[in-house]
C-alpha cells in the first residue's frame, strides 16, 4: 500500500513538472520570443517549409503579395550592424529581415536566395550592399559617439 502510494506521488510530480515545462515553452514560443526576436513569427513560419521547391514558390507568392523578408544568419547584438542594416531596409524598402538563428538551414537559404533576387531586379542590385555600408558607417558613428 505504501508502495503503490509513493508510485502515485512521483507519478502525479512527473505529471506536474511536465505541464509546467510545457507552459513554460508555450509561454516563450509564442509571448517572449516574438518580444525578444523581431519576426520571430515569420520565421517559425518559414521553419515549416519542408523543400526547396515550396521555399521558393512562398518567396515568390510573398514577393508578389509585396510580402518582402531577407533572412539574416549568426548572432546578433544591438551593436551589430545588420540590425542598422534591417533599419534600413525596412524603412526605405519594406524590406523585413527575420532573423534565421545560428545554424542556417538550407530550405530557408533557398527561399532568402529567391527572395534576394526578385528584390534586387526591383530595386537595384547595390540595394543591400549601399545600405549595409551606411549601416556600418551608422554603427561606427554610433560606438564612437558612446565612447
Amino acid at each position: 500500500m505504501l508502495k503503490s502510494n509513493i508510485k502515485i506521488r512521483q507519478l502525479q510530480y512527473l505529471a506536474i513538472c511536465a505541464v509546467l515545462l510545457l507552459t513554460i515553452a508555450v509561454i516563450y514560443i509564442y509571448i517572449l520570443s516574438p518580444w525578444m526576436y523581431p519576426n520571430e513569427m515569420a520565421r517559425l513560419e518559414l521553419l515549416k517549409l519542408k523543400s526547396h521547391q515550396q521555399a521558393i514558390l512562398k518567396a515568390q507568392e510573398d514577393f508578389n503579395n509585396s510580402n518582402y523578408r531577407i533572412i539574416s544568419w549568426g548572432l546578433m547584438d544591438s551593436e551589430s550592424p545588420i540590425i542598422t542594416q534591417a533599419e534600413l531596409l525596412k524603412e526605405r524598402f519594406n524590406i523585413q529581415t527575420i532573423y534565421g538563428g545560428c545554424i542556417r538551414s538550407d530550405i530557408m537559404a533557398s527561399y532568402d536566395s529567391t527572395m534576394r533576387v526578385l528584390t534586387t531586379e526591383k530595386f537595384g542590385k547595390d540595394t543591400l550592399n549601399k545600405t549595409i555600408s551606411e549601416a556600418i558607417d551608422k554603427a561606427t558613428t554610433r560606438k564612437n559617439s558612446l565612447e
